[in-house]
């Protein structure tokens, strides 16, 4: 298969022909949400991205966008003296985000959650409400680990085309939109592609789906190895 897409064109394919139909129905819905994982091997893949999309095309009263990395613990400056990626399974506080899971899902309750801040790489003071839906996106690497694989109904792992564009992408988009210095984010794109390499890339053939992407945001289904 090799249409190409953009990331709404993509969250409407994934909606039309890899989401069973029921999902939508009331019978069912009423006991357990769908939840929809989208992982990638490594960060600015565009997870986040596709799984905003998705709620986008659901609408919110249907549907919840989570971002996982609201559950970073560790502050980017102290992650970067201790050389530790925000995809190590160490920078996380993961029995929060189970318990928030179990509420969200499980339970379907309202729970609440951290905000992390990218832009200064600090968790906020203040937490947010998050509502149970029918349909949850949840974003983030750590969507494949073994912990929270058995909460997600259908998983999606985005990979880029080659290491270059990878890398590119990642320090474009951390200088642009985290505020890092170049030479930070050349480090950072180091310690975070070790990270992918040893807590993300593993669980890959777990996603029920595998994508690629350019670094002109353009994914397909060709060519993913």
């Amino acid at each position: 298969m090799n249409q190409i897409f953009n990331s709404k064109q993509l969250a409407q394919f994934i909606l039309d022909n890899c989401i069973p139909k029921y999902i939508l129905n009331e019978k069912y819905i009423k006991y357990k949400p769908y939840v929809i994982g989208i992982s990638g091997t490594n960060s600015a893949v565009g997870k986040s991205t596709v799984a905003s999309k998705i709620t986008e095309i659901l609408g919110l009263k249907k549907s919840l966008f989570v971002d996982i990395d609201n559950w970073i613990n560790v502050d980017r400056q102290t992650r970067y003296r201790k050389l530790l990626s925000g995809m190590n399974p160490s920078a996380y506080n993961l029995d929060n985000l189970l318990l928030s899971l179990n509420d969200l899902i499980v339970y379907r309750r309202i729970t609440q959650v951290p905000i992390y801040n990218h832009s200064n790489g600090k968790t906020t003071a203040t937490k947010t409400k998050l509502p149970p839906s029918d349909v949850i996106c949840l974003a983030g690497g750590s969507c494949l680990w073994p912990e929270i694989r058995p909460y997600i109904n259908y998983s999606i792992c985005i990979s880029t085309h080659s290491s270059l564009d990878e890398k590119e992408m990642i320090i474009e988009r951390n200088i642009k939109e985290r505020n890092y210095s170049l030479d930070e984010a050349t480090e950072e794109y180091q310690i975070t592609n070790d990270a992918y390499i040893e807590f993300v890339i593993p669980y890959k053939d777990y996603a029920d789906l595998n994508i690629v992407v350019n670094k002109s945001y353009e994914f397909s289904f060709k060519n993913v190895s």
